[in-house]
């Protein structure tokens, strides 16, 4: 099997008629020479395109003229194109609520032209947001959607992208057989199409599964695959995410020094590509490995400088981990206050974020209460006032008393949850004089 990949690998190379560079000063030659009109604005979001993974200024750039100009000529496609480009490009900075803003605006215009693979494509972006914010189940529902809308035949390159992106949900998930179905179904139909890029892209996500399944002799041959595609095709982020998970393969391998290699690799490439996320995240990877090494101070260095990465991106998931990781490493180098205000800050975002799951439930079911009221009073004001409707409507109230009775016990359950929560942490700094995290 192995062999007979890189051996496909060998011929898709050979078809490889010219560099991405040669593509883009095309490109810029066609721009200069066409009018203001609808043919400019597709020439400029096939400039962003190929600007995607390597110079994120010029991408924004070419977006806001093409914006400019299909807002002048009332074109929502192109309109539409830009800011799902934008919106990628964000995501990629790890700036979500401006992707997402950008991925609503494209689907609105996409949706006002009746698009249906361009609304099923920024769906899809939507469900990558939403991933990246780890709301695994949204990601789900907004990936069948875009299926949904998509011809088995005649969509097969738009098809397997949201199966390698359900491929990567259930990797989250660490459901890996069902996470390499989808991947193997999306590599079928890449070399069906001879796509070496999404070629590459595939392998990399079935090395990410295989390492999850601890099988990391194939994670590191799948994912040398990938990196000789993206090195070939100069794919910047996909290098970065390539070099990112080859550290992360040789850290299970028990291979520190080359797993610090290529997250450096990686780390530079974000930086250079101004993904904020990605830089913050080998900035930790860094920092973890330095730690298994016994390199404390370096360790809480690269810890310190991805916290600042994520406060300025605001992932309080992340702020939360990389403030138990620092205390972990200042616990090392014998700085126990350090360490014990890292772990109060780590504790007060955890119960933020518990209470705020709090809120939402109790929220929601008070706004079912309340919609469930209002319909009910809707239909009795349709009724003839006659004694079987005061008998239903004594009945709604028994219903609607029984709703409101709920409503308070879980809300007093939530609450109290929280609060016997709070007590075993102080408990616990009684008994052992610091905090159990």
């Amino acid at each position: 099997m192995k062999k007979n990949l890189v051996v496909l690998m060998a011929l898709l190379w050979a078809g490889w008629a010219f560099a991405g560079q040669a593509k883009i000063d095309s490109l810029l030659a066609v721009l200069r020479s066409q009018d203001n009109d609808t043919n400019k604005v597709k020439t400029l979001n096939r400039l962003c395109a190929e600007y995607q993974n390597n110079d994120p200024k010029r991408l924004q750039e070419h977006a806001a003229e093409a914006i400019r100009l299909s807002v002048l000529l009332e074109y929502p496609k192109g309109e539409g194109d830009a800011y799902a480009h934008l919106g990628v490009l964000f995501k990629n900075q790890g700036l979500y609520d401006t992707a997402q803003a950008c991925h609503n605006r494209a689907l609105d215009l996409f949706k006002s032209i009746n698009s249906k693979p361009d609304v099923s494509r920024t769906l899809s972006n939507l469900g990558i947001v939403e991933k990246e914010l780890g709301n695994f189940d949204d990601a789900l529902n907004y990936y069948m959607a875009a299926l949904s809308l998509l011809d088995e035949k005649k969509d097969r390159n738009s098809i397997a992208k949201i199966y390698s992106n359900i491929g990567i949900v259930y990797k989250h998930l660490r459901q890996y057989d069902k996470s390499m179905e989808y991947f193997r179904m999306t590599l079928k139909i890449n070399q069906e199409a001879r796509d070496s890029l999404a070629i590459g892209r595939c392998f990399n996500n079935m090395a990410s599964a295989f390492s999850g399944m601890e099988q990391l002799d194939s994670a590191l041959h799948y994912i040398r695959l990938s990196n000789e595609i993206r090195t070939r095709y100069n794919d910047k982020l996909g290098l970065a995410i390539g070099s990112s998970s080859t550290g992360d393969i040789y850290m299970r391998m028990k291979d520190p020094d080359q797993a610090l290699y290529y997250y450096e690799k990686a780390m530079k490439l974000y930086l250079e590509l101004g993904d904020n996320d990605g830089y913050g995240s080998s900035l930790a990877s860094i920092g973890k490995t330095q730690f298994e090494m016994g390199q404390h101070q370096k360790a809480l260095e690269s810890y310190r400088s991805a916290l600042t990465i994520y406060e300025n991106i605001r992932k309080r998931e992340d702020i939360m981990t990389i403030c138990m990781d620092i205390a972990d490493v200042l616990e090392k180098l014998n700085r126990p206050a350090e360490a014990m205000a890292y772990l109060k800050r780590y504790i007060a975002i955890r119960d933020s974020l518990f209470n705020a799951d709090i809120t939402m439930q109790v929220n929601e079911l008070e706004q079912k209460y309340q919609a469930s009221k209002k319909q009910a009073q809707i239909e009795a004001l349709l009724k003839e006032q006659s004694m079987q409707e005061l008998k239903n409507n004594r009945l709604q109230m028994f219903v609607y008393a029984g709703l409101a009775a709920l409503l308070f016990v879980v809300s007093g359950f939530l609450v109290a949850k929280v609060r016997r929560q709070k007590k075993i942490i102080v408990r616990h700094k009684e008994e052992k004089g610091s905090p159990v995290v």
